[in-house]
Parts: structure tokens; C-alpha cells; sequence
């Protein structure tokens, strides 16, 4: 790929022009092919502080798009969101420009992998991407759509890796003092609780 070929992906003229909200979402969302290098260069020259925001902006939609019972998969994306605009900040601070490339990449992977998610209804795989959209869809035509994320909860890289079961074992265990064998879960804390009120948990475990 060719600096030109990535700057036509998200449609800019040069990386100064990256500052609104669809060239983040051209970013995450195509399935054309990314060439880490320059994805790497691209993101070095781009002002942090739009990044940021603009990614900020793009897990809010998403978030929003997540069923509201499906609270490990709220939970998985919010601490992916996490990851990732941890290394736009390290990288601001005078961070690797390629940390920042590898966790977009390693989202872009996730997130657009076709068999991530499984249709309840008819029993096909889709991408998170699609089963995302699809839902947003569902909101306007009324349509009953009906997702399995499990799959989608299993998120990891080379320096990072999430599983939510994970995040809810250390939950308990930090609460009741002790873990659970097997790795069963048998109460999830996040359960019932609304987005604000998993995001506010979260950032107080993050705060510790």
C-alpha cells in the first residue's frame, strides 16, 4: 500500500487533515488492506489531542450501539477503548508511534473478523462490525435481531490481552477477598448496571 493509497482510505490530503469523525470510522471500519508502516508514519503526524477525541467519539457510538443486556461485551469494548487510547497518550508523552499502530490493527482484526459474532436467528457469523450496525439498523426498522458475542469476548495482542471473565474474577476476588476454581463466575458485578454506572466501576478500578 502507498501513502496516497491510505490517505485516499480515509480521505485526507495529508495528515493535518485528519480531524474529523468519519476519518477514524474510515480508519476502523474498511476492510481494505492497512500497511503498518504506513499506518505507523500516518499516526506519528497526526495531532494526539484530535485522535484522541475522535476515538473517544467512535467508542461512544459504538458503545451505544451494544444491546444493553449484554453487559461483558460493553465491558470488553470499554477496556479495549482503554487500551487503545493509552498508547495515543504514552505516545504524546514521547511513546512509540508503532505501539499506537499495532493496537489499531489489533482492533481492526477483532473487529472486523467475520466470525466474531453468531447470528441467533439464523445461525450465520458476522463480524462485530456488521452485527453493530446491523442493530443500529434494527432500531429504525424495528427488525428482532438477536446476537451471541461470546466469541467477541475474547480480545488479545502481543502486549495485551483481554478476557472479560478475567475482569469479573478480579472483580470478586478483590471484593470477597478470594477467587473462584475453574474460572466459573458465578455472579457477574456488571450485571443490571447501566453503561454509565459499568464505565464509572471501571474507572474507579483503574484509579486503585
Amino acid at each position: 500500500m502507498s501513502r496516497s493509497g491510505l490517505y485516499d482510505i480515509v480521505d485526507i490530503d495529508g495528515p493535518e487533515d485528519f480531524k474529523y469523525f468519519e476519518n477514524v470510522a474510515d480508519l476502523l471500519e474498511t476492510d481494505e488492506y492497512i500497511d503498518d508502516g504506513e499506518l505507523r508514519v500516518l499516526l506519528a503526524q497526526v495531532d494526539k489531542k484530535d485522535l484522541l477525541e475522535l476515538l473517544d467519539s467512535y467508542f461512544d457510538e459504538v458503545q451505544g450501539m451494544i444491546p444493553q443486556e449484554e453487559t461483558d461485551f460493553f465491558v470488553t469494548v470499554d477496556t479495549i477503548r482503554r487500551s487503545i487510547t493509552g498508547t495515543i497518550t504514552e505516545n504524546a508523552e514521547g511513546g512509540d508511534a508503532g505501539t499506537m499502530a499495532e493496537a489499531i490493527q489489533t482492533f481492526r482484526k477483532w473487529y472486523l473478523r467475520n466470525d466474531n459474532v453468531f447470528d441467533m436467528n439464523d445461525g450465520s457469523e458476522l463480524s462485530v462490525r456488521d452485527a453493530l450496525f446491523n442493530l443500529r439498523a434494527a432500531k429504525i426498522t424495528g427488525e428482532d435481531l438477536k446476537y451471541d458475542f461470546r466469541t467477541a469476548l475474547d480480545y488479545s495482542a502481543d502486549s495485551y490481552g483481554v478476557l472479560v471473565q478475567d475482569l469479573v474474577q478480579e472483580e470478586l476476588a478483590s471484593d470477597d477477598g478470594e477467587g473462584t476454581d475453574m474460572g466459573y463466575v458465578p455472579d457477574n458485578p456488571y450485571s443490571g448496571l447501566s453503561e454509565d454506572e459499568i464505565t464509572e466501576m471501571l474507572d474507579q478500578k483503574e484509579g486503585r
